[in-house]
């Protein structure tokens, strides 16, 4: 029947009529009137009219389902729905149902008990009487609004709605389409968090069981094959056309943050999916198969048993319980195990057996890939640690992966360490992977580090032992001894003559082995005992390595079977006798030395943990060692390391071999002579690297034995075998002088000599020393002026300890022969000691023995019996003691030793005679000048490289000649003495430095020689040190007197003798820099020497470079004082040269730290004065003024003023508190000559609040007043004077492409000057807190705003002027002055600014967000302001022409802008801050969504509303968005018909590119109620990648039609691995053409949804930010 026209008309205006109420409904009422009105018009309608403005009336029916309204809309709503699905009909609802169904099908996720029935009423009566192909393509979305009905199985709707899924899985199933529902199920599960409670209670009861057919109860075999076919087909119907979404179904439930949900997937797998089915282990693929047990496995990290529970029985199969039944069903690929009444240890292993056939590799796999990777997150490299931690808590099912996984879990961690992006991450990750390494088994430990030993990867086995705990008793008791043995006999393979010529020997590898072998051995028990020597000369002593690999490999008790193999006590001795045997081999390849002190370690450590010495008496230890003794070393190093190494091992034997099985008496007489001897050589003053050691190692062979007295023998045997040459009674005398020098003394006083404190002369050391220091005096002649054993006593720092040998000898005669020998040595040592003041003091002085002495003498004197030689010996003691001697002089031979000095030899002792006499004459009372050539003499002396052993005569006679010349000569010298004396000091410094360097072949690389040693380095330094020092103190002393003269005579000619003195001021002050300097290089070289290059022998290094401290320590304190403000401008300028050297700064602030002149309340004023000195010397007094001859400016003391500051204790603020404020006062009176460095003394200025703030003392409201205004007027002064480093900020800046370029650009060096943004980003958060109250805030910081950020935010040139710097520096001031107009209003100018969007998206990201973000917590209104902006598009008024245009494109670009500045702020913000302004803003842009290409703004805006919209999707949560989504799927489906049709002006080419990039966001990110709509726009099943036959998509992208042409390939990457938009890319703000990206995107854009699906990646929401911000800043 034709319907009357007519009637329709007044149809369709009856509708339209009631639609029109739309825009009225604002409470709940007028929606129910709307619905009322509406469903009322529809009644109205004629037979088989179409129902009318079907895409306007969907739209509002869905806006009245949302959940904020009451449920009477809803029921109203649903009401108007049933009567347009029956107005419909079947048909019609077929055609219309992607119009009608995705409004209404979020209902059930809110709807109350009284809604329900209204709702599940429209599927039982509409929805699932159409055909499976009209549901098709809305399959899933249906499943989805089905699934929130059946979440709680005790709902009252629960079964009618588990019953409505069935009816719509049987009408598949009738179809024959059944796997397509179950597949559609699977993806609902997956993508949708919310509905997976649903899914799982679905799957719980309607879920196939997947496993392995089990036995049938006895019954008809027909029954039997039907009920298998059954099963079959229901197995096909989930795993058809592939198991990969099963997969993910299950996988995405086990990683469900519910534990709940967690739980159900777990029974599910257990009981429906056993990991023997043959879909797991045939149908699926590894991958897959590998994401399955990785999610299982994720489960542990709950640390929850119940979870774990199910887990274990998932991985370990279930247990049967009926009688008779085995723990494993028969699986696939594996025959049952017979049934049999298994004892548990059968159980075990066939679960065992179990997890290694089904589970072993999957778990492998998903672990390794969790290891490979190399996230920087540590929770991420920490996750795989953790599950095998919790995998370990069921041995069978943790045992076999972590064998597998150990050594790369290990690597993982080991490239961690390196790779970490802090310490706190790798310690965070450590923390579990120590927590994992605890937990395995000592034995399983130790077969993984076999392995890595047999691999040679020693850097994976030093990295376990120096990070993990490996002492535990099993693992110190028998593990670890097997370990070291089995390192021995690599070493000893290594060692074999036959294996060095094959390969050649890597002694690199050796090196390391030995010392890991030491480490080993340091953490076993102190004793381990023995085992017989019987029982030991049964056992193999070779081979064990194999053995040992494979008991570890294939024993599965491997304790038992070490015992039965080798008890640990007999690896101790096997073990001991291989170290012994590589050290012998060792010693004699010079090669392998390096090795040598490791190997003695371990031999020293395995001697003291064993009690039997069975095996190196077999070996004959001691006569092998007394045989390497015999061998001499051409290399002083070689052969020292030889002795010392043997004497440790003789040291270690004599300690631990109580029995001396080893060690007896026959081979003490034939080794510690030989090694004393040996010994004896090193101790020459040419190689000081050796002294401390060999001393304390003779002490130590001494006391080994005493009782034979074999060292005291022989060192006095050694010091009697010289042939009366000078240069071996010389040697013999510096060797002994090494001995005396460090061997440790008892106090030495008077009352030792009493009979109560009578000290026993057999004790240590005084037995040892006694006989030599006797010879000594015995042969020695005082008046002999080059006698060497005088000048030995006399350089002995106390001569107490010879005095007591000799009194003691003087004291007890036996005859009166040997009393008058013991007074002719008690004579020779006070003559000796009269030569020395110390020496003299420490005898005669107030608390020396002159008593005991005149006690002797009075004594002998009263005792007429004793012969007139003794009694006049006595006399002469006894003159020495109460009376001075006068020594002569011989003038008449001064000419001729003057002219002798210069033609004997130099060095010679000819030359020595001379300059001793030439001493002793200058030193005669009233001496007049010296001759004139004299001086030039002795700096050609001191400066020769051939003086060596007489350099300290040379400058001893120079310095007793210096105070005879006249101040003229002496200034004029001044420069060459101290040129001479730094450049001979660095000489002799160069060397020691080569002396404590590692040791060397005797030969060097380029073929010379080695370096000419010095006789006595050591000395010569000190020696020339002291004259050095002697020569400026006289010099200075010259100065002053002249100085004084001056004042005291004003009638002089005043002009001339001051420039002389200047001049003479000056020649003194360069003399002390260059002293300074020198001795800084000497204070700093035990800081610089690095480990690389350091000698082992440290202890003789710390002697040496401590001493060389305190003496030019000591020099520095002198200079100091005599000159402050110069040596401390000279140490400031040495931080200087370091800084331009981007050398070692802190090494000079530490000297300063530890010079006394140099403290805290010297060092500020002097650093001070010195910044006066070049900015505004007038205002200091002539005693504050300087040389100026240190090369350094104002700023650099600046920023060494800041450098210094920084590194003091905060404690000591107080000190120089008064000194810095008062230097701040002084510069603000006057600014303007120090404006080069205010921006400097703004740093200054913030060090000190920041020490204040770390500190309390004084007066600290005061204190913080004080600098409060100090602060203030510093930032006033800056931005009244401006300096250099402010106008810069006006310029165009350099554009970075990321913050961190940005922060690369920060000055590294601290003499960088900098500009006066980057200074103020750095002080002023410090300056800020010191600023303290609010009113010198709102009067300071306007400042940085008017000065800094002001101009760069006003330029004309905006946004180019505009950094990261500037953002940050207002993010400060909005931080500090949230209500500060001024930093606002620039903010408000900048936004509203149209060139705004040319600023660069990086610095959007980086900069502008945050400031925004600041803005808007200042101004709430902000949003509101910026959405009242757009105005609705309008139609009214519209005029033709040039002008409409311009105007209607002023608009839209005023639209546009505004739009963006919307969004941006959405991004700025946090989540979810504007949901009271989200409705004004959908608003808004629904209106905006009405521009036609004619109105006003028109609709170009189109595409900036889809970028609000992206904006909206990023910036709030789901629950907000519901009545977003009808908006947006009407807008979508009319952008792209449109674009289907094509010709249509509506939408531009960039309006459908961004309507593009929207839908793509939106798949991406997959809203919970955007799910449903998602099937209108792609195909979101698996028809996407296996579409049935003569499939026709429904979906929008499918049929969106491609004419061909040009295309851009699109390619999806992400650095995290995570989703990103498919449109991400810059091609989309670039191409000239959209079409050429949007054809291979809409044609590929289904197949790309399902395969992020697939992926299970989680999305990216940092880089889709990115994307938005890089789209909202295209112009």
């Amino acid at each position: 029947m034709t319907t009357d026209a007519k009637a329709v008309r007044r149809y369709h205006a009856g509708v339209e009529r009631a639609l029109g109420l739309w825009d009225a409904t604002n409470e709940w009422a007028d929606y129910i009137a709307f619905l009322s009105r509406l469903a009322k018009a529809l009644q109205a309608s004629p037979p088989d009219a179409e129902v009318p403005f079907k895409s306007t009336l969907a739209k509002y029916l869905a806006l009245c389902l949302k959940p904020s309204l009451p449920s009477g809309v809803h029921q109203k709503a649903l009401e108007v729905y049933n009567l347009i699905f029956s107005l419909l009909g079947k048909d019609g609802l077929s055609r219309d149902l992607p119009i009608w169904f995705p409004g209404m099908s979020h209902t059930l996720t809110f709807a109350t008990l009284t809604t329900r029935p209204l709702f599940l009423s429209l599927y039982d009566d509409h929805l699932l009487r159409l055909s499976s192909h009209a549901l098709r393509p809305a399959l899933r979305a249906i499943i989805l609004s089905l699934l929130p009905g059946i979440e709680e199985e005790n709902s009252e709707d629960f079964d009618r709605t588990l019953s409505t899924v069935n009816r719509l899985r049987q009408i598949f199933a009738d179809d024959g389409n059944e796997e397509f529902f179950w597949q559609s199920l699977f993806l609902a599960s997956i993508t949708s968090t919310s509905k997976r409670p649903g899914a799982l209670v679905y799957l719980i009861r309607q879920l196939p069981r997947l496993g392995p057919g089990t036995s049938q109860a006895p019954g008809n075999v027909t029954q039997k094959d039907e009920a298998t076919e059954s099963t079959q087909e229901a197995i096909k119907a989930v795993t058809t056309p592939e198991p990969g979404l099963l997969v993910r179904c299950f996988a995405t439930g086990l990683q469900d943050e519910q534990p709940l949900v967690q739980r159900g997937f777990l029974d599910l797998l257990v009981s429906h999916l056993p990991l023997n089915t043959p879909i797991l282990q045939k149908l699926v693929i590894p991958s897959d198969l590998d994401i399955l047990v990785m999610s299982a496995m994720s489960v542990v990290l709950r640390r929850d048993m119940s979870l774990n529970r199910r887990l274990w029985t998932w991985f370990i199969g279930r247990e049967d319980k009926r009688e008779g039944s085995t723990d494993i069903v028969p699986g696939l690929g594996v025959e049952a195990p017979t049934r049999t009444t298994a004892t548990i240890q059968d159980k075990v292993h066939t679960r065992h057996d179990y997890f290694a056939t089904y589970g072993l590799k999957p778990v492998i796999r998903s672990l390794r890939k969790l290891l490979d990777r190399e996230s920087d997150s540590p929770a991420d490299r920490a996750r795989p640690f953790r599950i095998m931690l919790s995998l370990m808590d069921r041995w069978i099912i943790g045992k076999l992966p972590v064998e597998e996984l150990f050594v790369p879990a290990m690597q993982d961690l080991q490239k961690y360490q390196t790779a970490a992006p802090s310490q706190s991450s790798f310690d965070e990750v450590f923390r579990s992977a120590n927590v994992f390494f605890d937990a395995i088994e000592p034995q399983l430990i130790t077969n993984q580090l076999f392995d890595l030993l047999v691999q040679g990867d020693l850097d994976l086995i030093e990295f376990i032992f120096s990070n993990f705990n490996l002492q535990e008793e099993e693992m110190t008791t028998i593990h670890l001894p097997m370990l070291c043995l089995a390192i021995s006999e690599m070493l000893l393979e290594s060692m074999k003559p036959e294996r060095h010529e094959l390969n050649g020997r890597d002694h690199s590898y050796q090196d390391r082995l030995a010392r890991l072998m030491e480490a080993l051995l340091g953490l076993l028990p102190s004793h381990q005992g023995g085992i017989s020597s019987e029982a030991f000369g049964q056992m193999p002593q070779e081979g064990w390595l194999p053995k040992l690999k494979t008991l570890y490999k294939d024993s599965s008790y491997v304790k038992r079977a070490i015992f039965d193999l080798i008890p640990p006590p007999a690896a101790s001795q096997i073990l001991l006798r291989n170290i012994a045997l590589i050290i012998l081999d060792c010693v004699k390849d010079p090669s392998s030395k390096t090795a040598l002190g490791s190997l003695t370690n371990s031999l020293v450590t395995a001697i003291a943990r064993t009690s039997n010495f069975q095996p190196l008496c077999e070996i004959a230890l001691g006569d092998r060692l007394y045989d390497l003794l015999k061998i001499t070393a051409a290399d002083v190093n070689a052969r020292y390391e030889t002795v010392r190494t043997i004497a440790r091992i003789v040291d270690s034997l004599h300690a631990f071999d109580t029995g001396r099985t080893l060690l007896t008496e026959h081979y003490l007489l034939r080794l510690v002579p030989e090694l004393i001897t040996q010994l004896w050589e090193v101790l020459l003053p040419t190689t000081p690297q050796f002294h401390v050691e060999a001393v304390e190692q003779i002490w130590n062979l001494r006391m080994i034995s005493q009782q034979l007295l074999l060292v005291d023998s022989k060192i006095a045997d050694l010091m009697c075998r010289q042939d009366k040459e000078r240069s071996c009674l010389e040697d013999q005398l510096a060797r002994f002088s090494t001995l005396w020098t460090h061997t440790r003394f008892g106090e030495v006083n008077v009352e030792l000599f009493t009979s109560k404190h009578g000290g026993n002369e057999d004790e240590v050391p005084w037995a040892l020393l006694r006989q030599p220091i006797l010879s000594i005096i015995d042969e020695l002649d005082p008046s002999v002026p080059d006698d060497r054993r005088r000048n030995w006593v006399n350089n002995l720092p106390s001569i107490r300890p010879v005095f007591k040998i000799i009194y003691a000898e003087s004291t007890n005669p036996v005859n009166d022969q040997l009393s008058l020998l013991g007074l002719h040595r008690l004579r020779k040592v006070l003559t000796l000691a009269r030569q020395s003041n110390v020496q003299r003091n420490e005898l005669f002085g107030r608390e020396g023995f002159s008593e005991v002495v005149l006690d002797l003498c009075i004594e002998h004197i009263a005792d007429g019996q004793k012969g007139e030689e003794i009694f006049a010996t006595t006399l002469s003691i006894l003159r020495l003691i109460i009376e001075e001697t006068d020594v002569q002089q011989h003038h008449d031979l001064l000419s001729l030793l003057l002219k002798q000095l210069s033609d004997v030899p130099q060095d010679s002792p000819s030359q020595e005679e001379i300059l001793e006499l030439l001493r002793i004459i200058f030193a005669k009372p009233n001496f007049g000048n010296p001759p004139s050539e004299l001086i030039s003499i002795l700096i050609s002396g001191i400066s020769s490289q051939a003086i060596d052993s007489t350099i300290d005569k040379w400058i001893t006679l120079l310095c007793n000649t210096i105070p005879l010349y006249s101040t003229q000569n002496l200034f004029a010298n001044m420069l060459k003495l101290t040129a001479c004396f730094c450049e001979r000091i660095k000489d002799y410094f160069a060397l020691m430095q080569h002396l404590y360097e590692k040791p060397r072949t005797t030969t060097q690389a380029n073929g010379d020689p080695p370096t000419k040693l010095a006789k006595q380095p050591e000395r010569s330094v000190n020696n020339l040190l002291a004259g050095l020092e002697y020569i400026l103190a006289r010099a200075h002393t010259h100065l002053v007197d002249q100085a004084s003269g001056v004042e005291a005579n004003p009638n002089s000619s005043e002009k001339s003798q001051s420039r002389s003195i200047a001049n003479h001021r000056l020649t003194v002050i360069l003399c002390m820099q260059d002293t300074i300097k020198l001795c800084g290089e000497i204070w700093a070289w035990r800081m610089l020497k690095r480990p690389s290059t350091s000698s082992p022998d440290n202890k003789s290094f710390a002697y040496i470079s401590t001493r060389l401290r305190t003496r030019t320590r000591r020099i520095l304190e002198n200079l100091a004082d005599a000159e402050p403000q110069e040596c401390l401008e000279t140490l400031m300028g040495m931080w200087t040269e370091a800084a331009r050297r981007d050398a070692q700064q802190d090494i000079t602030l530490n000297l300063m730290q530890s010079l006394d002149g140099a403290r805290p309340k010297f060092m500020m004023p002097a650093t001070f004065n010195a910044i006066y000195n070049r900015t505004n010397p007038s205002a200091l007094d002539q005693s504050q003024k300087s040389s100026l001859s240190v090369d350094v400016s104002a700023a650099e003391l600046m920023a060494f003023l800041i450098a210094y500051t920084s590194v003091l204790e905060d404690d000591l603020l107080e000190e120089i508190w008064t000194d810095c404020t008062a230097f701040l006062r002084e510069v603000l009176a006057n600014p303007m000559p120090h404006r080069q460095i205010l921006l400097k003394l703004l740093e200054f200025v913030a060090v000190l609040c920041q020490k204040m703030e770390n500190t309390n003392f004084g007066e600290v409201v005061k204190m913080r007043r004080e600098l409060s205004d100090l602060c203030a007027r510093l930032l006033t002064a800056i931005f009244t004077i401006r300096p250099a480093g402010l106008d810069s900020t006006a310029q165009p800046l350099p554009d970075m492409q990321d913050s961190k370029g940005m922060g690369a650009m920060r000055r590294k060096n601290p003499l960088h000057t900098g500009n006066a943004i980057e200074v103020l980003c750095e002080a002023l958060p410090i300056v800020s807190n010191a600023l303290g109250d609010q009113d010198r805030l709102n009067g300071t910081l306007p400042g940085v705003a008017t000065y800094v950020t002001g101009p760069a935010l006003r330029s004309k040139q905006f946004p180019q002027t505009v950094n990261l710097d500037i953002l940050q520096l207002v993010l400060l001031m909005a931080k500090s002055q949230p209500n500060n107009k001024v930093w606002k209003k620039d903010i408000h100018d900048a936004i509203n600014d149209n060139k705004f969007f040319q600023s660069a998206p990086w610095l959007a990201e980086t900069g502008w967000l945050p400031v925004l973000n600041q803005l808007w917590l200042s101004d709430k209104g902000l949003m509101t302001d910026f959405v009242s902006r757009l105005t609705p598009p309008t139609t009214a008024g519209l005029m033709f022409g040039v002008g409409a245009t311009a105007a209607r494109t002023e608009a839209d670009r005023k639209t546009q802008l505004n739009l963006r500045r919307i969004a941006l702020l959405l991004l700025a913000a946090e989540v979810d801050a504007f949901v009271s302004d989200l409705s004004h803003i959908i608003n808004k842009l629904e209106e905006l969504l009405t521009a036609t290409p004619s109105s006003s703004p028109s609709s170009s805006t189109r595409g900036d509303v889809y970028l609000v919209l992206r904006a909206i999707t990023l910036a709030f949560t789901q629950v907000h968005l519901v009545s977003l989504w009808p908006i947006v799927d009407v807008e979508l489906r009319e952008l792209f018909s449109s674009m289907q049709k094509e010709g249509e002006a509506v939408f531009t080419g960039y309006t459908q590119l961004q309507g593009a990039k929207l839908l793509d966001l939106l798949l991406l990110l997959k809203p919970e109620e955007f799910q449903l709509h998602e099937w209108l726009f792609v195909t979101d099943t698996v028809d996407a990648v296996y579409p049935p036959h003569d499939f026709k998509s429904t979906a929008v992208a499918d049929l969106m039609v491609s004419k061909g042409g040009p295309e851009t390939e699109l390619l999806t990457a992400s650095s995290t691995g995570a989703r990103i938009p498919w449109l991400c890319t810059d091609k989309t703000r670039t191409s000239e053409d959209p079409s050429t990206i949007l054809r291979p995107f809409f044609r590929q854009l289904s197949i790309h949804a399902f395969e992020d699906t697939y992926s299970l990646q989680l999305p990216d929401l940092a880089a889709c930010r990115k994307d938005l911000l890089a789209d909202l800043f295209v112009d």
